[in-house]
């Protein structure tokens, strides 16, 4: 151990050799000051013990022990408790296949038998992406922070089944959303439900775009009658065990003030008339029930698909095919991207260009129709000539 003295009676440092690098082997020095060559000293040894310890602890670290550690980090990112979840269940599937294993055993060649036995064990493409990402972010961290040498991750790809022509053939985007004829049945069959609630909840998720959590968590003072305007901080959060809460949105990009038609406030005035004369209880919430609550995400989704199926819809109507049936009309209207998705509330455009560059029934004919006007007098002309 080396020591010097920095200031003269009040500052000392002390460096020495501290023990190799566990993964690199290479040589690493600890320095420490104090106000004394003592302190500085046991500093010093303090310090080397320690470093001796985390290596005995890491060299043999599984990846059950370690996703263990680095979950309990993930929780303070502030993520939804819905969340959170998914990467706890998806860290319990990793240790399954691996989670004996030591960490530093895991080879790239390992981590892509893990992806391989999920796909043939027919998990879901989207599951199978999801628990690859959480995957990735164990051994991300696990690298940083010098436990592994090598990320078995890196190159690692997910295997997907060849595409058949039936397939491609299907065109699944249009099962996304309601072409304008299907939404037309669809609505004259909202107009005949029972409970005005769902009603008015339905016609605001077709013609606003908003996510059905954002929808279910509006409160009264979200809705400025003044300006025809709805605005949008929070959403509701349902939990596994049918607790509800009242969260944050999906992203900061979420929190955005919507323009509604005069039609849909209409509705929302008719709404709160509706729900005394119902008898329902004084609440906060928008879309409040009798019990003072606004309906859960699957109970808004078991009655859109309970009223799909009374107009004959043949699409699976999921939450969100109100949503993108919202951005496919605008899209027919002409609004460009960037305002479409500033009125959804999307960050990630994946899906939102999707539907948008879907070409629907409307913009087909819209399309056939200027090109026979365009090139009708073209077309002719060159058969005249024959």
């Amino acid at each position: 151990m080396h020591c010097k003295e920095l200031i003269k009676g009040k500052k000392w440092v002390c460096v020495a050799d501290g023990p190799d690098h566990p993964v690199t082997g290479k040589r690493r020095q600890v320095s420490r000051t104090a106000k004394s060559k003592g302190e500085a000293t046991k500093k010093v040894e303090q310090a080397i013990e320690e470093m001796r310890g985390a290596i005995d602890y890491h060299k043999g670290i599984t990846v059950r022990e370690y996703s263990a550690e680095w979950y309990k980090q993930y929780l303070r990112r502030g993520r939804k408790d819905t969340t959170n979840q998914l990467r706890k269940e998806d860290a319990e599937t990793l240790n399954e296949f691996m989670g004996s294993l030591e960490m530093t055993s895991v080879t790239p060649k390992g981590y892509q038998g893990f992806l391989n036995h999920l796909f043939d064990k027919e998990l879901a493409l989207n599951s199978i992406k999801r628990i690859h990402v959480t995957g990735r972010m164990i051994f991300k961290k696990a690298l940083e922070e010098k436990v592994i040498s090598e990320d078995p991750t890196v190159n690692a790809f997910i295997p997907q089944k060849k595409v058949t022509v039936e397939e491609i053939e299907s065109d699944p985007v249009k099962d996304m959303y309601l072409e304008v004829d299907e939404l037309k049945v669809f609505l004259t069959e909202v107009d005949k439900y029972v409970n005005y609630v769902y009603i008015t909840l339905i016609y605001l998720l077709t013609f606003s775009g908003m996510r059905p959590g954002e929808a279910a968590a509006l409160q009264k003072k979200d809705v400025l009658f003044k300006t025809s305007e709805i605005r949008i901080t929070k959403t509701l959060e349902y939990g596994k065990k049918g607790e509800n809460k009242i969260i944050p949105p999906k992203t900061m990009t979420s929190v955005r003030v919507v323009d509604l038609d005069e039609k849909i406030m209409s509705m929302l005035r008719q709404l709160g008339e509706y729900q005394k004369e119902m008898g329902y209880p004084e609440s906060e919430f928008l879309f409040a029930m009798y019990d003072g609550h606004p309906p859960t995400v699957p109970l808004i989704r078991n009655v859109v698909k309970r009223i799909a199926k009374r107009a004959g819809i043949k699409k699976t109507m999921n939450s969100y095919i109100l949503r993108h049936t919202h951005i496919s009309l605008l899209a027919e209207a002409g609004v460009d991207l960037p305002q479409i998705m500033q009125r959804v509330g999307h960050k990630n455009e994946s899906t939102t260009l999707q539907v948008y560059l879907h070409i629907t029934k409307g913009m087909r004919v819209s399309l056939m129709s200027k090109m026979s006007d365009r090139f009708g007098n073209l077309m002719s002309s060159g058969r005249n000539d024959e």
